[in-house]
């Protein structure tokens, strides 16, 4: 994520009754936490993750601004 650390989060409900799973990634710039998530059902994730991940990678901070 714009070479920082980044921490990925990836939570799946046990409970078959409820079929949904949380993606998130925590960055930290300038002294604060800048959360990503999607969140939907599990199907519906796996089609979007590929997404999602793009969407991360295409993240870029403006130095200058923080």
């Amino acid at each position: 994520l714009d070479g920082k650390l980044a921490q990925r989060v990836d939570l799946v409900n046990p409970d078959p009754e409820v079929d949904y799973r949380l993606q998130a990634v925590i960055v930290k710039h300038a002294g604060q936490s800048w959360f990503f998530k999607m969140l939907g059902r599990t199907a519906d994730m796996a089609r979007a993750l590929d997404g999602f991940n793009a969407l991360i990678q295409s993240i870029r901070f403006d130095e200058e601004k923080n």
